[in-house]
């Protein structure tokens, strides 16, 4: 039976201490409202009450000298959140003596410690057994107090060697007032009091629970007057050195680390405070690292296994990006169309789904049609003030991840846990403003992984790499580390995730997507008839049709010459190899001799009556799947069907039971002789799906009951704890003005020498533990929001987390002053600022590469290794990598607190969706990512290269590599006579990149010309003849002069072409045989004007390419030449057996 958890310390007393639990209302009402405030900048009374106390600008920050200090002590009379579902006397009344009994104890151990602790150790030592009593005899920490030790070596990690010394010179017994101790012992012992917590096996809990308690050791031992020196110390032992004990290891944890030091704004009445939330936390007082309070397990279900009520009713948001009414809709669609059902039939459950698109009038169109389906969830859609101020998107998906995180802080009443999928990196904004618990206490986002764009594209070869897939993954990447929790449709896809090392948060389950009619599904293998065949899924190679087809042309005779033998091809139409599926498929079947159907776009009604029909036998031979729909639907409606051993395919359907329905993998050679199997005997069992997908929707229920039951009080005191915690760390920073000058030497000499810090740490600073290094382009909107962004780093840090810079987003500088505010931020992996868009189809090529970076200065002593002399300059970009390095990541939190006052950069560079130009040599790549990674990556997974590759030979001689650029006579066709006219290179004159010179027909001609890859043609003005080098019109031609002989290769091409403001352009690909015979045109198209381009992906499979043979990529104008050209983002020749594109 499903259990769930329910607060055990609400006894009369523990009510009388801290006030009666909250009402209902308490998550924002009449009971927030009523409740006094706390003390001005510090936390609410009662910040369970108010969930919006937690926007960053509410928590205190550094405490200016002579102004008082947040009362944190007031905090106390908070009330432990309100328990779920109805008490169990009898279980109440054996925790409450379970829960005192300790106490109990621990306070009499307490006692008899202390008085033979007085006995044993003399006065000067008592801060000795003080540590010893918190852990206990057995402790080994203990053990070596009693010994007084000697300093611990410096690359210690859990031993503070200043701290040993100062407890082994000697101390008086703590008494307020009147101690003589060094602060500094105190605070150095309680942070190893904390650590070794942390050691004897407690949880993040039970680490940040004795972190409170090393806080109450360092209050209650003072020099006369407040505690400011105590604090200081302690401080500087929580935040810069053992914040280890704190939860994960996290960039501070590492090996070796020596820290700076910093001031805590914390005073005297907060050791009452943290010794409460010691206690919540789960820290022992009786001797031993013991866990108090513990919650206990109770049922969500009663004995006849129905789900208990929940009171409230827990609020769920489902956000995607692809949702029923856009007419891309897919699978996940599908998805979160089906779980919004399900969960609406829970009336414990309050469901809202959000449609994220900027397709404002389909997402309205979606959310009436799936009102009238589910009338019970909420159907929202984004709204045009959410894409409000602009920002520049340097990939597809950002604006919506900037418009979601906008929604969201306006509607966090109404999530309590989201459910949101990985892809496309839409919800990066929400997840990293979520991960820094900057949204109401226990909000929590729930991943659903779908493969993302890298698992989409794992058929292709070569892998992507361009710079917005690139973009594209980072974000998704982001989205899965730094969530909460992750619900993966299988088993499979969170594997295949954590096999590219990826992170998955440890709070994760396999919980499947929903499926329809479930209750329709067949639990046995009813045996049916087959003698017909049905490919069935998008007519795409991805989906298996080649494998398809040929798995029939393989069949026997015996078959394929019944006269009831047909076969189909049912699916949305795509492409293959560059033809429309439904034309390729009547090329390569023309010379079948058996009925067969290409039904390609078939509404969905009349393609599942197709498929349903008698005698089918269904194959499915995807190459990629991760939970595919497709087997559950033919499963419920009883169809057999054949398919291959991919994704989470066996995790629907057991393995063992199918084996014969089972094809084994895609590159094996089963599909064809199981077809044949089949249809010679004339039947085939059906399948039967597996409990774990046949219970499903019980899954997601019991799930959300055990988040509101289980997991959501914690979640919020864990929120609470945490967020008060990192206020009352260090949050002095200082700015660090980056002169353009300076050498990345001396930027170290800045940060670190000036401020005792080596690459071991920073061991005796008294410099600023932060650092924000701040480009001169840049400056700050607001001041007085930095420390609130420091805050940002110990929150992190707190968590754990592996990013150890963080860096935002900037207003930019209008366009030609047009009155519209811009934000840029900075992304993975490039780490620039850009101009990106200026007008419709319109890109600048203005940026800057250095961006605003926030981070820890021992970071950045310890990561950033000027002496290494690969990098010469300070770069952004170079900083991510070596936090890399040092297993730190450089990550954008979705604000933009700074202004760009000016671009530093521009070129092709620029342009945000090309790669800047960063080629590094093998011995700096060897040196970044080592030796033996790049002898395992190429051992691992060899790179399949082009023959010839045109952006990688791009040159500005005439002739490298074969590739010559000109021009021809536009005015006739082109054929083996066309006279090739030679442009000359002209570099460009504000930069040396390649990219922005110029190839035209002189220095004074500036049409026809190649610029940044685009061939633009040309037509004389009016009274202005033969002004195209000596032609009235000229076609841009770039050609390639074969030096090889190989046969079966391919060329392939990507190009677009964009006649904004022209009357349009033609272009063709023509090849032109060695030794004089007809030119062949492998490719000929017109293009008229347009608002938006067109991009096309050829593939022209060759039988054979001899030296001498000549191919020419040639753009022709129409009446004039205004804004047209053909932008070639690849032309490439492969061998057939090499290419998989």
């Amino acid at each position: 039976m499903a259990t769930y958890a329910r607060y055990i310390d609400d006894s009369p007393e523990i009510a009388a201490e801290f006030g009666p639990p909250p009402p209902a209302s308490a998550f924002g009402g009449e009971a927030a409202a009523a409740r006094p405030p706390r003390h001005a900048g510090g936390l609410p009374a009662n910040p369970i009450a108010n969930p919006a106390f937690v926007s960053s600008a509410s928590l205190p920050h550094s405490t200016p000298a002579g102004a008082p200090k947040p009362d944190l002590a007031s905090a106390a009379s908070a009330p432990l959140p309100v328990e779920h579902g109805a008490p169990r006397p009898q279980a109440a009344l054996i925790a409450r003596v379970l829960y005192w009994a300790p106490l109990l104890a621990a306070c009499i151990a307490a006692l008899l410690i202390g008085f033979v602790g007085g006995i044993v150790f003399s006065a000067p030592n008592a801060a000795g057994p003080e540590l010893g009593r918190r852990l206990g005899p057995a402790s080994p920490l203990s053990a070596s107090l009693s010994a007084a030790p000697a300093p611990a070596p410096a690359s210690s990690r859990h031993y503070n060697p200043a701290a040993w010394a100062a407890l082994s010179s000697g101390a008086s017994n703590p008494s307020p007032g009147k101690s003589k101790l060094v602060p500094g012992a105190a605070a150095a012992g309680a942070a190893a009091d904390a650590e070794s917590m942390a050691l004897l096996g407690q949880d993040s809990f039970s680490g940040m629970g004795a972190a409170h308690g090393a806080a109450a050791d360092a209050m209650h031992v003072t020099e006369d007057g407040p505690a400011a020196n105590a604090e200081q110390m302690f401080a500087r032992a929580l935040q810069n050195g053992h914040l280890g004990a704190l939860g994960a290891a996290g960039p501070s944890a590492a090996p070796g680390d020596h820290f700076a030091t910093g001031a805590a704004a914390l005073s005297v009445p907060d050791a009452s405070r943290l010794e409460e939330l010691m206690r919540r936390l789960n820290a022992g007082s009786n001797g031993t690292a013991v866990a108090l309070p513990q919650r206990e397990h109770l049922a969500i279900k009663d004995d006849q296994g129905k789900l208990l009520p929940l009171a409230p009713k827990l609020k769920v948001c489902l956000m995607t990006a692809d949702f029923w009414g856009l007419p891309t809709a897919g699978g996940t669609a599908t998805a979160y169309g089906l779980l919004a059902g399900a969960l609406e039939d829970d009336p414990n459950l309050e469901v809202t789904l959000l449609g994220v698109s900027k397709m404002l009038d389909k997402c309205a169109k979606g959310r009436k049609m799936q009102g009238a389906l589910h009338p019970r969830v909420t159907y929202a859609c984004l709204e045009e003030r959410h894409f409000e101020p602009f920002v520049v998107t340097t990939q597809p998906y950002e604006q919506l991840s900037h418009a979601t995180l906008a929604w969201l802080k306006e509607n966090q009443h109404e999530c309590q846990v989201l459910q949101v999928h990985e892809w496309g990196g839409v919800f990066a904004d929400i997840v990293t403003y979520s991960h820094y618990r900057q949204f109401a206490p226990g909000l929590r986002i729930s991943i659903n992984p779908h493969g993302g764009h890298y698992w989409s594209t794992q058929g292709q070869l070569p892998r992507p790499t361009d710079i917005m897939s690139l973009r594209i993954d980072n974000g998704e990447r982001a989205t899965v580390e730094l969530s909460d929790i992750v619900l993966s449709p299988t088993r499979y896809i969170a594997s295949w995730l954590r096999q590219r090392g990826w992170k998955l948060p440890e709070n994760r389950l396999p919980v499947p997507n929903m499926i329809a009619d479930l209750d329709q599904a067949p639990t046995e293998r009813a045996i049916k008839p087959v003698w017909r065949v049905a490919f069935f899924g998008r007519l795409e190679e991805r989906k298996g049709i080649k494998l398809f087809v040929d798995a029939v042309e393989r069949l026997p005779a015996s078959v394929l010459n019944k006269p009831d033998f047909e076969a189909y091809f049912v699916g949305a139409e795509s492409k293959i190899d560059q033809m429309l599926s439904s034309t390729w498929l009547k090329k390569n079947t023309k010379h079948w001799t058996w009925k067969t159907f290409i039904m390609a776009n078939t509404p969905r009604d009349k393609a599942l009556a197709t498929i349903s029909q008698d005698g089918i036998l269904l194959v499915l031979a995807s190459m990629i799947d991760n939970m595919p729909y497709v087997l559950a639907e033919a499963s419920v409606m009883r169809i057999p069907l054949l398919i291959y051993d991919v994704g989470g395919v066996t995790e629907m359907i057991d393995p063992k039971l199918h084996s014969d329905i089972i094809c084994g993998t895609p590159k094996g050679d089963e599909l064809a002789p199981r077809m044949r199997d089949a249809l010679l005997r004339g039947e085939l069992g059906i399948s039967a799906l597996s409990p774990r997908v046949t219970t499903g929707k019980e899954q997601w229920q019991d799930w959300h009951h055990d988040f509101a039951v289980n997991q959501m009080a914690g979640a919020i005191e864990d929120d609470i704890a945490t967020l008060e915690l990192a206020s009352a760390m260090d949050h002095e920073y200082e700015t660090v003005n980056l002169d353009p000058s300076w050498t990345a030497l001396h930027l170290f000499e800045e940060v670190c020498d000036a401020a005792q810090c080596s690459d071991t740490g920073c061991e005796h600073s008294d410099a600023a533990a932060t650092v924000l290094l701040l480009p001169a382009a840049y400056s700050v909107i607001n001041q007085s929001r930095i420390p609130e962004l420091v805050q940002l780093l110990s929150i992190g840090e707190l968590r754990g987390d592996s990013i150890g810079a963080l860096t935002f987003g900037a207003e930019i500088p209008e366009y030609k002053n047009n009155g519209i505010k811009r934000t840029a931020f900075p992304t993975a992996p490039t780490w620039q600022i850009y101009e990106g868009e200026v007008e419709p189809w319109l890109m600048s090529d203005f940026c800057t590469e250095d961006v605003p970076v926030l981070m820890r200065r021992r970071h950045f002593c310890s990561s950033f290794a000027a002496d290494a002399r690969d990098f010469r300059t300070y770069n952004s970009w170079v900083l991510s990598l070596m936090l890399a390095q040092n297993r730190m990541n450089l990550h954008t939190f979705p604000e933009a607190p700074f202004r760009l006052n000016n671009w530093t950069a521009h070129g092709y560079q620029c342009v945000l969706d090309k790669t800047p130009d960063r080629m590094l040599d093998i011995q700096t790549a060897a040196n970044l990512m080592t030796d033996d990674l790049l002898m395992r990556t190429a051992q691992l997974t060899p790179e399949y290269r082009p023959l010839v590759d045109f952006h990688t030979e791009y040159g500005s001689t005439q002739g490298y590599r074969g590739w010559r650029y000109g021009y021809v006579d536009a005015s006739t066709r082109m054929d083996n006579t066309s006279v090739f006219y030679e442009f000359v290179w002209n570099p460009s004159p504000d930069n040396n990149q390649l990219a922005d010179g110029k190839w035209t027909p002189g220095v004074d001609i500036e049409y026809p010309q190649i610029y940044r890859y685009i061939l633009h043609p040309c037509v004389s003005w009016p009274g202005s003849p033969n002004m195209c080098g000596g032609l009235h019109t000229a076609a841009g031609n770039l050609r390639f002069d074969s030096f090889l002989t190989a046969e079966n290769v391919v060329l392939m091409l990507i190009y677009e072409v964009f006649p904004k403001c022209g009357d349009g352009v033609d272009f063709s690909v023509i090849l032109s045989p060695v030794g004089g015979g007809p030119v062949q045109y492998l490719h000929e198209a017109d293009y008229e004007l347009s608002d938006k381009p067109t991009r096309q992906r050829l593939h022209f499979y060759l039988d054979k390419l001899e030296t001498g043979d000549v191919i020419d990529f040639t753009v022709y104008p129409r009446g004039q030449h205004d804004c047209d050209g053909a932008l070639l983002l690849e032309a490439q020749i492969w061998e057939q057996d090499a290419y998989k594109g």
